[in-house]
């Protein structure tokens, strides 16, 4: 990706980690921006949890403390604008938080994820200058992929399903 035709696409980019381009197939993940910020799979065989789907590769996280921890964390440190996405494909709807996008840490920085309590949703976190911001927008299928993102941007959060805007504050 970085030798893509199109550089400008990537400026600004901090991180870009897509299992259909990465072909280790190991408990990395690699980071195709200039940061080189790879990850780690934790909690997650290397052998199962590369899966395909839909023709492409995809990391399939059971719920279960699966993620994939960033070396980076200093390319998280942004408090002006900031979007995270990706696509995500839900195939169940058991109480629950489902994988993060992202998450800087415990502490929860960034967090974009899927959950479900009463409705399956998805919710955006972000902690600036220590005041935690949670929202929570609706999501409405199961078992089809979705592109999801949470965005902030002067003091506004808003989440995106299917590039549509569901919820701001």
């Amino acid at each position: 990706m970085r030798g893509a035709k199109h550089q400008n696409l990537w400026q600004g980019c901090v991180g870009a980690w897509c299992p259909s381009v990465d072909r280790s197939r190991s408990t990395l993940l690699t980071d195709q921006s200039v940061y080189s910020s790879h990850g780690t799979l934790t909690n997650m065989d290397a052998a199962t949890d590369w899966v395909a789907s839909d023709g492409k590769v995809a990391l399939d996280f059971d719920g279960n403390q699966d993620r994939v921890s960033i070396s980076n964390s200093s390319i998280f440190s942004i408090t002006d604008a900031i979007t995270i996405c990706g696509w995500v494909n839900i195939r169940q709807t058991a109480s629950g938080q489902y994988p993060a996008l992202i998450d800087k840490n415990r502490n929860s920085q960034w967090t974009l994820l899927c959950a479900y309590s009463g409705g399956l949703n998805a919710r955006f976190i972000c902690n600036i200058g220590g005041v935690r911001r949670d929202l929570v927008g609706p999501l409405t299928a199961t078992g089809t992929w979705m592109f999801l993102a949470g965005t902030y941007q002067n003091g506004v959060m808003r989440i995106h399903v299917d590039n549509n805007y569901v919820e701001s504050t």
